[in-house]
């Protein structure tokens, strides 16, 4: 659920994905590459996720991974499987 919802937070960054095609994954990508998410989850308040160029996914307590995938993105935190 927390990686749907980060995905949601993610695409609103790119831009009005409603209103236009969707983004593609270099653009997802360069949105995304190098940059801090903020949200927040019902069920664990405020968040703030770095994406790194490398892939890896820095939270306050926590890491993951991420990737863009043709042009979906995929997350992976802890041992959960990945999300795309």
């Amino acid at each position: 659920m927390r990686a749907l919802l980060i995905a949601a937070t993610s695409l609103l960054m790119i831009g009005a994905a409603w209103a236009a095609d969707p983004a593609t994954g270099d653009q997802i990508t360069a949105a995304i590459s190098g940059n801090t998410v903020q949200g927040s989850m019902v069920a664990s308040g405020p968040y703030a996720e770095f994406y790194g160029e490398d892939g890896i996914i820095k939270g306050k307590d926590y890491t993951g991974k991420w990737r863009v995938e043709a042009d979906t993105m995929c997350f992976q935190y802890g041992t959960d499987p990945e999300s795309c």
